[in-house]
Protein backbone atom coordinates (compact mmCIF):
# COMPACT_ATOMS: atom_id res chain seq x y z
CA UNK A 1 0.00 0.00 0.00
CA UNK A 2 1.53 3.45 -0.93
CA UNK A 3 0.97 6.68 1.80
CA UNK A 4 0.86 9.85 0.27
CA UNK A 5 0.14 12.02 2.94
CA UNK A 6 3.77 14.00 3.22
CA UNK A 7 3.89 14.99 0.01
CA UNK A 8 -0.05 16.01 0.23
CA UNK A 9 0.78 18.17 3.40
CA UNK A 10 3.48 19.97 1.25
CA UNK A 11 1.23 20.56 -1.50
CA UNK A 12 -1.35 22.31 0.75
CA UNK A 13 1.52 24.29 2.56
CA UNK A 14 2.91 25.39 -0.76
CA UNK A 15 -0.38 26.16 -2.71
CA UNK A 16 -0.90 28.89 -5.30
CA UNK A 17 -2.91 31.96 -5.02
CA UNK A 18 -3.23 32.05 -0.78
CA UNK A 19 -4.19 35.84 0.72
CA UNK A 20 -1.51 38.05 2.26
CA UNK A 21 -2.41 38.11 6.01
CA UNK A 22 -4.06 41.25 7.52
CA UNK A 23 -1.12 44.27 7.79
CA UNK A 24 -2.11 46.57 10.91
CA UNK A 25 -1.48 50.25 9.76
CA UNK A 26 -0.53 52.74 12.36
CA UNK A 27 -0.84 56.14 11.98
CA UNK A 28 1.42 58.74 12.29
CA UNK A 29 0.82 61.85 14.36
CA UNK A 30 1.31 65.14 13.09
CA UNK A 31 3.32 67.59 14.85
CA UNK A 32 1.51 70.88 13.75
CA UNK A 33 -1.81 68.72 15.53
CA UNK A 34 -0.50 68.53 18.57
CA UNK A 35 -1.51 71.80 20.71
CA UNK A 36 0.24 72.90 23.64
CA UNK A 37 -1.65 72.82 27.02
CA UNK A 38 -2.78 77.21 27.87
CA UNK A 39 -0.23 78.42 30.24
CA UNK A 40 -1.45 78.59 33.74
CA UNK A 41 -1.83 81.12 35.27
CA UNK A 42 -0.42 81.46 39.19
CA UNK A 43 -2.74 81.96 41.74
CA UNK A 44 -2.74 85.37 43.73
CA UNK A 45 -1.17 85.76 46.58
CA UNK A 46 -3.43 85.49 49.55
CA UNK A 47 -4.51 88.68 50.63
CA UNK A 48 -2.38 90.10 53.84
CA UNK A 49 -4.71 90.48 57.01
CA UNK A 50 -5.02 93.87 58.51
CA UNK A 51 -1.90 94.26 61.16
CA UNK A 52 -3.65 93.74 64.44
CA UNK A 53 -1.80 96.60 67.01
CA UNK A 54 -0.34 95.34 69.75
CA UNK A 55 -2.01 95.68 73.68
CA UNK A 56 -1.47 98.51 75.16
CA UNK A 57 1.12 97.42 78.50
CA UNK A 58 -0.41 99.14 81.38
CA UNK A 59 1.95 102.67 83.07
CA UNK A 60 3.26 102.29 86.82
CA UNK A 61 4.42 105.11 88.64
CA UNK A 62 7.44 104.11 90.43
CA UNK A 63 9.99 105.78 93.06
CA UNK A 64 12.65 104.36 95.66
CA UNK A 65 13.24 105.89 99.15
CA UNK A 66 14.06 104.38 102.69
CA UNK A 67 12.03 103.19 105.30
CA UNK A 68 12.08 104.37 108.53
CA UNK A 69 14.54 100.55 109.45
CA UNK A 70 16.87 101.69 106.70
CA UNK A 71 15.62 99.10 104.12
CA UNK A 72 15.69 100.89 100.74
CA UNK A 73 12.46 100.62 99.14
CA UNK A 74 11.38 100.48 95.36
CA UNK A 75 7.62 101.26 94.93
CA UNK A 76 4.66 101.47 91.91
CA UNK A 77 1.40 102.71 91.66
CA UNK A 78 -0.81 102.81 88.64
CA UNK A 79 -1.72 105.99 89.12
CA UNK A 80 0.78 109.17 88.77
CA UNK A 81 -0.64 111.64 91.46
CA UNK A 82 -1.08 108.56 93.88
CA UNK A 83 3.02 108.02 92.81
CA UNK A 84 3.88 111.69 93.73
CA UNK A 85 2.15 111.56 97.01
CA UNK A 86 4.14 108.67 98.14
CA UNK A 87 7.24 110.35 96.87
CA UNK A 88 6.45 113.47 98.76
CA UNK A 89 6.76 111.82 101.65
CA UNK A 90 10.19 110.54 101.28
CA UNK A 91 11.02 113.71 100.07
CA UNK A 92 10.24 115.78 103.13
CA UNK A 93 8.67 114.87 106.53
CA UNK A 94 8.20 111.06 106.28
CA UNK A 95 5.39 109.31 108.07
CA UNK A 96 3.38 105.87 107.87
CA UNK A 97 7.19 104.32 108.08
CA UNK A 98 8.90 106.10 105.21
CA UNK A 99 11.94 107.86 106.50
CA UNK A 100 11.80 111.61 106.27
CA UNK A 101 14.14 113.25 103.33
CA UNK A 102 14.56 109.55 101.83
CA UNK A 103 14.00 109.91 98.34
CA UNK A 104 16.60 108.59 96.04
CA UNK A 105 14.08 108.42 92.69
CA UNK A 106 11.42 110.24 92.35
CA UNK A 107 8.68 109.29 90.40
CA UNK A 108 9.16 107.68 87.01
CA UNK A 109 7.12 105.70 84.82
CA UNK A 110 7.56 102.32 83.54
CA UNK A 111 5.49 100.18 81.14
CA UNK A 112 4.52 96.32 81.78
CA UNK A 113 2.06 94.13 83.12
CA UNK A 114 3.87 94.09 86.13
CA UNK A 115 6.00 96.14 87.69
CA UNK A 116 8.79 93.22 87.91
CA UNK A 117 8.48 92.72 83.95
CA UNK A 118 10.83 95.62 83.87
CA UNK A 119 12.17 96.04 87.38
CA UNK A 120 14.31 93.15 88.75
CA UNK A 121 11.43 90.58 88.20
CA UNK A 122 8.40 89.53 89.52
CA UNK A 123 9.82 87.41 92.24
CA UNK A 124 11.29 90.51 93.62
CA UNK A 125 7.71 92.24 94.98
CA UNK A 126 4.94 91.79 96.95
CA UNK A 127 1.58 92.97 97.15
CA UNK A 128 1.71 96.68 98.85
CA UNK A 129 -1.06 97.70 101.60
CA UNK A 130 -2.78 99.85 99.31
CA UNK A 131 -5.29 98.14 96.72
CA UNK A 132 -3.32 97.73 93.08
CA UNK A 133 0.10 98.67 94.17
CA UNK A 134 3.47 97.10 94.95
CA UNK A 135 6.72 97.32 96.58
CA UNK A 136 9.91 95.60 96.11
CA UNK A 137 12.17 95.41 99.79
CA UNK A 138 15.40 95.97 100.12
CA UNK A 139 17.14 97.60 97.20
CA UNK A 140 16.39 100.45 94.54
CA UNK A 141 15.58 98.72 91.16
CA UNK A 142 16.15 101.60 88.67
CA UNK A 143 19.31 101.11 87.19
CA UNK A 144 20.15 104.99 86.93
CA UNK A 145 21.98 106.88 89.24
CA UNK A 146 20.34 108.02 92.51
CA UNK A 147 18.49 111.84 91.70
CA UNK A 148 20.21 114.90 92.96
CA UNK A 149 21.12 115.67 96.05
CA UNK A 150 18.09 117.55 97.35
CA UNK A 151 18.38 121.10 97.82
CA UNK A 152 17.91 122.63 101.56
CA UNK A 153 14.75 123.94 100.19
CA UNK A 154 13.69 120.76 99.91
CA UNK A 155 13.99 119.86 103.87
CA UNK A 156 14.33 123.41 105.67
CA UNK A 157 10.54 123.69 107.55
CA UNK A 158 8.23 126.26 109.19
CA UNK A 159 6.39 125.42 111.75
CA UNK A 160 6.92 121.87 110.52
CA UNK A 161 5.52 122.70 107.45
CA UNK A 162 7.87 121.96 103.86
CA UNK A 163 7.75 122.19 100.64
CA UNK A 164 6.27 119.27 98.99
CA UNK A 165 3.64 118.85 102.19
CA UNK A 166 0.30 117.92 101.19
CA UNK A 167 -2.63 120.37 101.44
CA UNK A 168 -4.39 118.30 104.23
CA UNK A 169 -1.36 118.09 106.24
CA UNK A 170 -0.64 121.89 106.31
CA UNK A 171 -4.24 123.02 107.60
CA UNK A 172 -3.18 119.88 109.94
CA UNK A 173 -0.59 122.42 111.60
CA UNK A 174 -1.55 125.99 110.11
CA UNK A 175 -5.61 125.42 110.14
CA UNK A 176 -7.64 126.96 107.36
CA UNK A 177 -5.99 129.95 105.79
CA UNK A 178 -7.02 133.05 104.25
CA UNK A 179 -9.23 133.64 101.21
CA UNK A 180 -6.91 131.76 98.55
CA UNK A 181 -6.52 133.35 95.22
CA UNK A 182 -5.53 131.02 91.91
CA UNK A 183 -2.94 130.93 89.39
CA UNK A 184 -0.76 129.38 87.29
CA UNK A 185 2.59 127.97 88.51
CA UNK A 186 6.03 128.17 85.78
CA UNK A 187 5.49 124.86 85.19
CA UNK A 188 3.11 124.06 82.44
CA UNK A 189 -0.40 123.21 83.23
CA UNK A 190 0.53 123.18 87.00
CA UNK A 191 -2.38 125.35 89.00
CA UNK A 192 -1.47 126.93 91.50
CA UNK A 193 -3.10 128.64 94.53
CA UNK A 194 -2.24 131.50 97.38
CA UNK A 195 -2.72 130.49 100.76
CA UNK A 196 -1.96 133.81 102.89
CA UNK A 197 -1.48 133.20 106.81
CA UNK A 198 -1.96 136.76 107.89
CA UNK A 199 -1.45 135.86 111.55
CA UNK A 200 1.67 134.33 111.05
CA UNK A 201 2.81 137.27 108.06
CA UNK A 202 3.10 133.80 106.09
CA UNK A 203 1.57 133.15 102.25
CA UNK A 204 2.00 129.75 101.25
CA UNK A 205 2.06 128.90 97.46
CA UNK A 206 0.30 125.77 96.50
CA UNK A 207 0.55 124.02 93.11
CA UNK A 208 -1.53 121.09 91.66
CA UNK A 209 -0.03 118.75 88.62
CA UNK A 210 -2.04 118.37 85.97
CA UNK A 211 -5.09 115.77 86.04
CA UNK A 212 -6.42 115.62 89.13
CA UNK A 213 -3.52 115.36 91.46
CA UNK A 214 -4.24 117.39 94.71
CA UNK A 215 -2.84 120.49 96.45
CA UNK A 216 1.17 120.52 97.78
CA UNK A 217 3.29 123.25 99.41
CA UNK A 218 5.80 124.78 96.19
CA UNK A 219 6.79 128.02 98.10
CA UNK A 220 6.92 129.37 101.62
CA UNK A 221 7.17 133.51 101.77
CA UNK A 222 7.42 134.68 105.69
CA UNK A 223 7.28 138.50 106.42
CA UNK A 224 9.24 140.81 109.20
CA UNK A 225 6.26 140.37 111.28
CA UNK A 226 6.43 136.30 111.38
CA UNK A 227 6.27 134.49 114.81
CA UNK A 228 7.51 131.31 112.45
CA UNK A 229 10.88 129.90 112.77
CA UNK A 230 12.73 127.20 110.74
CA UNK A 231 13.68 124.32 111.55
CA UNK A 232 17.01 125.87 112.44
CA UNK A 233 15.70 128.04 114.71
CA UNK A 234 15.84 131.41 112.37
CA UNK A 235 13.01 133.78 112.14
CA UNK A 236 11.83 137.54 111.22
CA UNK A 237 14.60 138.99 114.13
CA UNK A 238 17.94 137.16 113.59
CA UNK A 239 20.81 138.46 113.26
CA UNK A 240 23.05 137.89 109.58
CA UNK A 241 25.62 136.22 112.71
CA UNK A 242 23.31 133.79 113.39
CA UNK A 243 21.84 132.86 109.94
CA UNK A 244 25.25 132.33 108.88
CA UNK A 245 26.34 130.24 112.08
CA UNK A 246 23.24 128.09 111.33
CA UNK A 247 23.54 127.48 107.90
CA UNK A 248 27.60 127.62 107.24
CA UNK A 249 27.38 124.31 105.79
CA UNK A 250 24.83 124.84 103.40
CA UNK A 251 26.20 128.10 101.76
CA UNK A 252 27.07 127.28 97.78
CA UNK A 253 25.84 127.56 94.70
CA UNK A 254 24.72 124.86 92.48
CA UNK A 255 24.96 125.91 88.28
CA UNK A 256 24.89 124.31 85.42
CA UNK A 257 27.95 122.79 83.71
CA UNK A 258 30.06 125.72 81.60
CA UNK A 259 28.00 128.79 83.39
CA UNK A 260 29.46 131.22 86.21
CA UNK A 261 27.20 132.38 88.99
CA UNK A 262 26.80 135.90 89.74
CA UNK A 263 29.75 137.26 91.84
CA UNK A 264 27.37 138.28 94.44
CA UNK A 265 26.69 134.52 95.02
CA UNK A 266 29.44 132.80 96.12
CA UNK A 267 29.53 129.58 97.76
CA UNK A 268 31.75 130.77 100.67
CA UNK A 269 29.63 131.72 103.83
CA UNK A 270 32.85 134.49 105.00
CA UNK A 271 31.86 135.83 101.52
CA UNK A 272 28.53 135.71 101.98
CA UNK A 273 28.37 137.66 105.24
CA UNK A 274 30.62 140.40 103.57
CA UNK A 275 27.05 140.90 101.21
CA UNK A 276 24.55 143.40 101.60
CA UNK A 277 21.11 143.63 102.27
CA UNK A 278 20.48 139.40 100.98
CA UNK A 279 21.85 136.17 101.96
CA UNK A 280 21.72 132.88 99.50
CA UNK A 281 21.28 129.52 99.55
CA UNK A 282 20.79 126.86 97.35
CA UNK A 283 20.15 127.44 93.82
CA UNK A 284 21.16 130.33 91.99
CA UNK A 285 18.39 130.24 89.68
CA UNK A 286 16.03 131.50 91.87
CA UNK A 287 14.94 128.64 93.90
CA UNK A 288 16.71 127.52 97.38
CA UNK A 289 16.70 129.33 100.96
CA UNK A 290 16.58 133.21 100.66
CA UNK A 291 16.94 136.03 102.94
CA UNK A 292 16.34 139.37 103.09
CA UNK A 293 17.42 141.74 105.78
CA UNK A 294 17.02 145.24 106.82
CA UNK A 295 20.34 147.24 106.26
CA UNK A 296 19.87 149.26 109.19
CA UNK A 297 19.35 146.78 111.92
CA UNK A 298 20.82 143.94 109.79
CA UNK A 299 18.50 141.68 111.05
CA UNK A 300 15.99 139.14 108.85
CA UNK A 301 13.10 140.92 108.01
CA UNK A 302 12.37 138.25 105.34
CA UNK A 303 12.53 134.58 104.23
CA UNK A 304 11.75 132.85 100.96
CA UNK A 305 11.81 129.08 100.32
CA UNK A 306 11.42 127.85 96.57
CA UNK A 307 12.21 125.27 94.52
CA UNK A 308 14.36 125.84 90.99
CA UNK A 309 12.55 127.10 88.57
CA UNK A 310 14.69 126.45 85.74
Amino acid sequence: MVRYSLPLALCFACAPNQPDPPRMIVAKPVLEDIQEPAPVEPAPPPAASPAVPAPELPSWWCTCYARTDGTAMTACRGDRDACYALSGKARQAGGDGIAPVSLTHDCREVSGEHPGDVLGGRDRWQPSKKPGAWIAAGACLFSEPPDAVMSIADIETFAGVRRGMLARDVVARLGESGPKTDGWDDIPNWATQTWPYPDHDLVLTMARPPGRGGWIVDEIVVGPASDLRTGRGIGAGSTRAEVVAAYAADFRVEVDEGEEPPAAELASAAAEAELGSDIFIGYWNFGGLHFTFDRETDKVIGIRIRGAVC
